[in-house]
């Protein structure tokens, strides 16, 4: 999987924007920034930037590992940006 994310996306950046902790549950949001250099999803690319916002919640337990991840990413919003949509 990640080969192939690499031939597709270009000039990749993860910036973590926020970090909130709250008993043993930490969120992390953040937003990838990447240009679209091959096909994506059955769409074409056309070789256009796009910011998607990513957010991660990690639930631990008592010896401190990470016990659950929820993870969420805006790629439907990403492909409206990668003119994936337009006619």
């Amino acid at each position: 999987m990640i080969p192939g994310f690499a031939a597709t996306f270009a000039d990749g950046n993860l910036v973590i924007e926020d970090i909130v902790q709250e008993g043993n549950k930490v969120a992390v949001r953040s937003t990838y920034t990447a240009k679209q250099i091959g096909p994506f999803a059955g769409f074409p690319a056309k070789g256009r930037e796009f910011t998607i916002m990513t957010i991660d919640i990690h639930e631990f337990n008592e010896e401190g590992m990470v016990q659950t991840t929820w993870h969420l990413e805006d790629w439907l919003g990403g492909l409206f940006q990668m003119g994936a949509f337009e006619q």
